[in-house]
């Protein structure tokens, strides 16, 4: 299992087994990743350094589209892959990829930290389709990783916090 599979695991085996099947419930309305934050005491700068290593694995690539986000593009399970590019008309010359965004910001003495996930599978007539799937295990999942890196739930999403999960 490569390093980003372990740190991102529990989202990654939620889309895993939505695209598998598994009572997957088909996206709805517009394409707006489900997001969770969290309060950091402290900068989190350990925490998207850490990001940034684990996201180092064959098929898997960092991108960092602004200043405080960074995301980890990685490769689907065959099973997955192949479910994706049936379901949402994709191509297999470009592959569909999940995508885990995490975006930090100042907030008071502190920072926030929001984490979302979606996929983005390149369509065979050109652009990328951005597929989310509001299902509240993976909001769960992203819940838990976040307090599990040392954050403290928060129950509102900080205003802003969606764009930058966006931001790709």
């Amino acid at each position: 299992m490569t390093p980003s599979k372990r740190f991102f695991l529990p989202v990654a085996v939620g889309f895993a087994a939505l695209l598998a099947g598994c009572d997957a419930p088909a996206p709805s309305g517009p394409a707006v990743p489900q997001v969770e934050s969290a309060y950091f005491a402290e900068r989190p700068d350990a925490l998207i350094k850490a990001a940034q290593l684990a996201c180092s694995g064959p098929g898997e690539t960092v991108h960092a589209p602004r200043p405080g986000v960074v995301q980890c593009h990685m490769l689907l399970e065959p099973q997955s892959t192949a479910a994706a590019i049936l379901a949402y008309d994709g191509t297999v010359d470009d592959l569909p990829r999940l995508v885990v965004s995490l975006a930090s910001a100042r907030a008071g003495d502190g920072y926030v930290v929001t984490g979302c996930a979606f996929l983005k599978v390149p369509q065979k007539a050109g652009g990328v389709k951005r597929v989310v799937h509001n299902d509240p295990r993976i909001a769960t999942r992203l819940r838990r990783m976040l307090e599990y890196l040392g954050g403290q739930p928060l129950r509102e999403v900080p205003e802003g916090a969606r764009e930058a999960c966006l931001s790709t």
